[in-house]
């Protein structure tokens, strides 16, 4: 048995870091998404659902473990955003294996206000997919959820509106050019909007196709990843590889 060290936030610790830039939409628009909040913070618990409805999403709070045992037994969300302090009559063990047990096939992402040096793998020991610290960045927090989840997101750009710039379609021709595997790295790096991962896989792309590597940078930059998204899908159904 061992014990996770936890720092209780103050009530007016804003838990939202400014975002880059704004998730406006899930990319799939067929795509429905049920997430539950689990946070004793009535606060946090409800500028969550607001960023989360906003893109998208459908959402159910809870304010403590029994409350979400109750709404798991008729409710199967996709994803689970559990604060690890979630409330006084139970620690993060206990609801972590309260909900696992109910729910065995449940995605939890962990949320706390502290993670010290080791406690995030004592988390993810537990069952846990992630853990995300607080006060969230909104762009790491949607990040880590759609990894989880597997989609991608539609981002408006710093004027406000819905960017869909995307290079002219010879310029992603070359993308059947490269191997299955680091087609599945990028289609996996875009629905995580991981853009570490996609700059790397790009700096991969031999020289004689550079028009590919500057039209992805492009729509890096342009945050246009459904467009990554969609492309390389359709090349990997078409050779039967997800």
């Amino acid at each position: 048995l061992f014990e996770i060290p936890i720092k209780v936030a103050d009530n007016s610790e804003t838990i939202l870091s400014p975002m880059p830039r704004q998730a406006i939409a899930i990319a799939n628009p067929e795509t429905f998404k049920k997430i539950l909040i689990l946070d004793s913070n009535l606060d946090n618990c409800q500028l969550l659902a607001d960023l989360l409805t906003g893109v998208g999403f459908k959402v159910v709070q809870a304010s403590d473990i029994s409350d979400a045992l109750e709404l798991l037994s008729g409710w199967r969300p996709d994803l689970i955003l559990m604060d690890i302090a979630c409330t006084p009559e139970i620690d993060g063990i206990g609801a972590t294996e309260a909900i696992l047990t109910c729910y065995p096939e449940a995605k939890i992402i962990a949320t706390t206000a502290s993670v010290m040096k080791g406690d995030k793998s004592a988390i993810l020991a537990l069952g846990c997919k992630d853990v995300i610290s607080k006060p969230f960045v909104v762009e790491e927090l949607l990040s880590a959820i759609a990894l989880e989840l597997g989609l991608g997101y539609i981002y408006a750009d710093s004027w406000g509106t819905t960017n869909t710039e995307q290079p002219k379609n010879r310029d992603l021709d070359n993308l059947s050019q490269m191997s299955l595997t680091w087609l599945q790295q990028l289609n996996h790096a875009a629905i995580a909007a991981s853009e570490k991962d996609i700059h790397q896989l790009i700096n991969l792309i031999p020289r004689e196709h550079q028009e590919l590597a500057d039209s992805l940078q492009k729509m890096v930059e342009n945050f246009a990843l459904e467009g990554i998204i969609s492309r390389t899908e359709e090349l990997l159904t078409q050779t039967d590889v997800k």
